[in-house]
């Protein structure tokens, strides 16, 4: 199929519509990573941009998830690299909301927790109290948590 000729005007508006979806997919990114925005979010979302993203974008976004274990955990589900939120069906969905949760559930079983803070970003606070509230919703508030500060020479503030 041959593309379609376009005016510069056209070509124009289709380059910036296209680096503002890119823009508005690494702000969600930024969301995931941040704790702002959950997994089963993202899922259950009608946001177009939330669903035209790759599945492994997705995983990829979640903290402490890199290339590696988000390819492993699509394999393991069935779910092809090429796959888009949108479309999941309804068991790829509970599977992949069920493997996170799983994950997260070994929380309860755990001597101590260690919480490993990135300093250097601009929202290591909030960050925090997001995973702290996560702990505390999973049931594991009781065990002693160390938090662990990282990139201490790129931070400039005062702890």
């Amino acid at each position: 199929m041959a593309l379609p000729q376009l005016t510069d005007e056209q070509r124009k508006e289709a380059l910036e519509k296209a680096a503002q979806a890119r823009h508005e997919r690494a702000e969600l990114r930024e969301k995931i990573k941040s704790g702002k925005v959950t997994l089963e979010e993202v899922l259950d979302s009608d946001d177009p941009i939330a669903n035209r993203m790759k599945v492994s974008a997705l995983i990829e976004s979640l903290p402490g998830y890199g290339k590696a274990k988000a390819a492993k955990i699509m394999d393991e589900l069935g779910i092809s690299a090429s796959r888009r939120v949108k479309g999941l069906g309804a068991r790829q969905r509970e599977q992949l909301i069920e493997a996170f949760k799983a994950t997260l559930e070994e929380l309860s079983y755990a001597d101590v927790l260690l919480h490993v803070i990135d300093i250097s970003n601009p929202d290591w606070e909030e960050q925090a109290r997001v995973v702290d509230e996560l702990i505390c919703q999973l049931g594991a508030e009781q065990t002693p948590c160390i938090r662990v500060f990282n990139k201490c020479d790129a931070y400039l503030g005062i702890l």
